[in-house]
């Protein structure tokens, strides 16, 4: 990942929905910030294989607690 790619993905996005946007239901979340956090934390795994598990393992883990209303914190 390039470093003005990041926080240009993270950053953009919302400014140009908060202008331009005009759903009540839509939003911009912080999923772009989320993500450059989860790559940055999985670099230091050298193989890609091992990345996309444990990125997908984190998904999901996160999609049934959000589902069956666990909180984490």
């Amino acid at each position: 990942m390039e470093i003005l790619l990041g926080p240009h993905c993270a950053v953009l996005p919302p400014l140009v929905y908060a202008c331009l946007g005009t759903s009540r239901h839509g939003s911009v979340s912080s999923g772009a910030m989320a993500a450059m956090i989860l790559a940055n934390v999985l670099q230091s795994f050298p193989e890609r294989h091992d990345r996309t598990q444990l990125a997908s393992l984190l998904a999901l883990v996160a999609g049934a607690s959000q589902n069956l209303g666990i909180r984490v914190w």
